[in-house]
Formats: C-alpha cells, structure tokens, sequence
C-alpha cells in the first residue's frame, strides 16, 4: 500500500467494527510502522482481538511476537499454542513455526 495513512484509517474503521482481518492489519501497521508510529505493545491488541476471533494470520503474528518477544513477554508455550491454532487452519508457515519451536 503505497498510501499507508489512508490504508491505517480505513483498517481502524472497520477494526472499531470487530473486523478481524482489519484489525490484524492495523496490528502489522504498529508493528511495523506504516502510517503510524511504530507501537509493538498497540501491535500485540490488535493481533490478540484479531486471533481470538480465529483470524489465522493474527495467531500467527501473536504467536511470533510470543517467541520474539515484541510487546510481550517471551512465552514459547504461548507462541505454540497460537501457532498450533493458525496450523489448524492450515497456515502453512505455522507448521514450520512449530517444527522450530519443537526442536
């Protein structure tokens, strides 16, 4: 998205309406900067409102922030079962997250 502060409005509209794709997004925006200052704890809300919905790329990104510990504690058992969850789903790069995670 080359408009990131447009892209950064629209996601919180429809994330303010329970949108788990938007709020995952919007997440990946804090995350990562774009359109926003990068706030990683903000990031993590996003992903945890998202993946709870069972948005598998949030369970992904939350179980990641999990093992890296972006605006998180580092937690492996949480990063798995977030991971797990996304795998579920057939979420092909979880599989590989977990085979790390198991080694």
């Amino acid at each position: 998205v080359q408009d990131y502060n447009k892209a950064v409005f629209w996601y919180e509209k429809a994330a303010s309406q329970g949108e788990a794709g938007a709020q995952n997004d919007l997440g990946v925006c804090y995350l990562l900067g774009y359109g926003v200052q990068k706030d990683v704890e903000k990031a993590v809300e996003y992903f945890k409102k998202s993946a709870k919905q069972g948005y598998k790329d949030a369970q992904y990104n939350l179980g990641t922030c999990y093992v890296k510990g972006f605006g998180v504690p580092t937690n492996l058992l949480e990063a798995e079962k977030w991971y797990r969850n996304a795998y579920i789903q057939d979420y092909v790069a979880a599989k590989d997250a977990l085979e790390r995670l198991n080694k």
